[in-house]
């Protein structure tokens, strides 16, 4: 009967108890509380994938291939996690990251440690001792693993067919959901051996889910968040002939902008404009915050409300470093002359403050200013 997880589960196989012995090992609910709200980056985020080396009698309990999801979150810390079922919080040591030491349910981890001789390349290893009932082995594992080794799915489905592989082999592929993708799916079928189905994610909380039926009928069906996701194609057998099926349905984006309708904050964006994140182009945001949009905005980075222009030049007030026009600045008027930053004639003598002060005049004295003031007067009565 074929199986649908929703997270990592045992296995059926007793050969390799770090898949199934995966919830004694995990914890990825805990992880994942504790480590909520991570937003760094750093450059070893990612997947790693590459051989695994044993040395000791834990042949049988590692396969031939390893991965690991790694998220930088600071320069001195990554969280990830190792083959789905070892949670990693590292601290840098020098040119290495490790871990403490893990142990738990007959499980023991000791000596973990990481480095990155080049950005492209990941070298590690640590110590095995398993004393279980039922198993018993201890070992050292050594790995060297090469960033950006998984096939990147772009198409929509994605569909490879006539894929084999060895026992404990590991074939690996990436994806990005968009935001308010649904019905995430992932898929073997076909072929002949023993193929199983893991999918996860590539950043915190690195939730995991598998399939693994004695055949190779396996489907995987994950909540669609959106991100980055990786697929692991795992020989638990030989096997070939399988094809995969990775694929989802597609949100809806009336406007064909690149932005899902869901986080559309301009869902009716004209064919061919360039948006921001949000889905909006230059002329359909409002970068201020005033309550008028760019494309009608005098004064588009400042907040102008009203869209005062006090000498109509077409450039709002707060954007205007001469408000009236007379070539005053407003800080000079208001700092260094005195006059009033609003009239370009300031003493109303017909010649602008600019003019009388390039005339050496004072643009603050008028001598038939007196008489003007007696004009009014009777004009009033």
């Amino acid at each position: 009967m074929q199986r649908t997880e929703s997270a990592i589960t045992p296995q059926r196989d007793q050969h390799r108890p770090l898949r199934r012995l995966a919830p004694a090992l995990a914890a990825l609910a805990v992880f994942a509380q504790l480590h909520t709200g991570i937003v760094a980056a750093g450059p070893y985020d990612g997947i790693w994938h590459g051989p695994v080396s044993v040395t000791g009698n834990g042949s049988a309990f590692i396969g031939a291939d390893t991965y690991m999801a790694l998220y930088q979150v600071d320069d001195n810390t990554m969280h990830g996690v190792w083959e789905n079922d070892i949670p990693l919080v590292l601290t840098r040591s020098g040119d290495r990251w490790i871990r403490e030491n893990y142990s738990r349910d007959g499980i023991t981890v000791t000596e973990f440690g990481i480095s990155f001789p080049l950005v492209s390349t990941l070298n590690g290893g640590a110590l095995f001792d398993i004393n279980l009932p039922e198993l018993s082995a201890s070992f050292r594992a050594t790995f060297q693993l090469s960033r950006n080794n998984c096939t990147a799915l772009t198409a929509n489905p994605a569909i490879f067919g006539g894929l084999s592989g060895a026992e404990n082999s590991d074939r690996c592929y990436t994806l990005s959901l968009p935001a308010c993708a649904s019905g995430f799916n992932a898929s073997l079928s076909g072929g002949s051996g023993d193929a199983d189905l893991i999918v996860g994610q590539t950043t915190p909380p690195f939730s995991a889910f598998d399939s693994a039926n004695p055949d190779n009928e396996e489907q995987v069906q994950p909540p669609a968040s959106s991100g980055d996701w990786y697929v692991i194609v795992q020989g638990f057998d030989a096997y070939s002939g399988v094809t995969l099926t990775v694929g989802y349905n597609t949100p809806d984006d009336s406007d064909g902008d690149g932005i899902s309708d869901c986080i559309d904050s301009c869902p009716a964006t004209v064919a061919g404009e360039t948006v921001d994140a949000m889905g909006c182009a230059d002329a359909q945001r409002d970068d201020d915050n005033d309550g008028v949009l760019n494309a009608t905005d005098n004064c588009p980075l400042l907040s102008n409300p009203g869209q005062g222009d006090n000498d109509d030049d077409g450039l709002g007030d707060p954007c205007d470093s001469d408000d009236d026009n007379d070539r005053l600045s407003d800080e000079d008027e208001r700092n260094l002359y005195g006059t009033n930053p609003l009239v370009a004639d300031t003493d109303r003598d017909g010649i602008a403050d600019g003019d009388e002060i390039d005339a050496g005049s004072d643009p603050l004295f008028n001598p038939r200013m007196p008489l003007l003031i007696i004009n009014q007067m009777l004009l009033a009565d």
